[in-house]
Formats: C-alpha cells, sequence, structure tokens
C-alpha cells in the first residue's frame, strides 16, 4: 500500500539487474512494463508495444530474475554461481526451481543490512508483542533502562557490525554476537 492512498498500489515498471561482484559493473537488466507507453502518448496501438508482462505486480521481481538467469548463458556463456538478494525476495526460490544450469548449484547471499533491519524489526515486533507485560523481574520488556527504540537501534547496528567486521570467521562471528547480547543485558 502507498500511504495516503486507498486501495492496493500495483507497480507498472519493474527493472532487475545483474551486476559483478568483482568489478561492479551491469552484466544484464531486465526492464517490464505492464503498461504501453503508446497508450499514454494518445497514440494509437501499434507493433511497438511497450508492454512486455502481463502477470500481476507481485511477480515482477520473480520474472525479471527468470528472464536473466535463462537467457544469461546462451547470449554471453556465462553462469551465476551466487544470487544476491534482500532476504524476502521470492525470486531466488524461483530461480532454484526454474534449474538454469542443471549442473550448477546457485548460492544464496544475502545483503548485511537486510539481515541487520531485520534484527531490528524483529525486536520491535517483540516488545509490542510483550507490551504491558511483566517479566520475571516484574518489569516490562520496554521503557527507561528497557529495550526501547534506541536500544534496540544500537543492538541492530552492533549486530550489523558483528557480522561485517567477522565476515571469514563464522566463530569469531558468533562470538561477537553473542557478546554485544551479554553485554547488553548485563547493563539492564
Amino acid at each position: 500500500m502507498v500511504p495516503g492512498k486507498k486501495g492496493p498500489y500495483f507497480s507498472q515498471w519493474c527493472c532487475y539487474g545483474s551486476y559483478s561482484v568483482d568489478t561492479g559493473k551491469v552484466v544484464d537488466a531486465e526492464i517490464l512494463s505492464r503498461k504501453c507507453s503508446w497508450h499514454f502518448k494518445g497514440n494509437v496501438h501499434s507493433n511497438e508495444c511497450s508492454a512486455n508482462y502481463f502477470g500481476n505486480s507481485g511477480r515482477m521481481e520473480v520474472e525479471g530474475a527468470l528472464r536473466i538467469f535463462s537467457r544469461l548463458e546462451v547470449l554471453r556463456n556465462l553462469r551465476y554461481a551466487q544470487y544476491l538478494s534482500d532476504g524476502d525476495s521470492k525470486a531466488y526460490k524461483a530461480v532454484l526451481e526454474s534449474k538454469p544450469y542443471k549442473d550448477v548449484n546457485i548460492e544464496k547471499l544475502e545483503c548485511v543490512g537486510h539481515v541487520e533491519k531485520r534484527m531490528g524489526t524483529r525486536l520491535r515486533a517483540l516488545k509490542l508483542k510483550l507490551k504491558g507485560k511483566k517479566l520475571e523481574d516484574k518489569k516490562s520488556l520496554g521503557g527507561r533502562n528497557r529495550l526501547n527504540d534506541a536500544e534496540i537501534d544500537k543492538l541492530q547496528r552492533y549486530y550489523g557490525l558483528a557480522i561485517r567486521n567477522n565476515s571469514g570467521n563464522l566463530s569469531a562471528m558468533k562470538q561477537a554476537i553473542w557478546a554485544t547480547f551479554f553485554h547488553k543485558t548485563q547493563q539492564i
């Protein structure tokens, strides 16, 4: 939903791209359109229709990923071995199910920023869910010197830093994450 609008919001266009992690350059892009631009200009519909997607808006990202993955090997003699996603994308699952390269397993990578954001979102949801309920110490979860928005922001930031600073060492990453947790619980 778009704030201030009544009813659902439907995307008319989607730009889906693939980039080289090594160079940062665009490898391929797919622009999907549910609208024909000729109609916007008042022209009569012709063979130059720009509408190239006729499904629902929610599947545009999925369709863009499928199109790019399916043509890369044919066009550039390349295969994607990794997929960097925002974490809540349905596109990765669809790409796996389509098996674009029968003998290649595509590894999913997640953006640390999105992982960090999910931590904050879940802590805020927990705080809201337990609002008004007393814990073992007879205090609520939120409030002054408790799990308030400022503390959630700090935990979220430290969680992201623990991941970024220890990306090559899972054991150190786990230790840094738990160190933040234990440090913060000792302060409360």
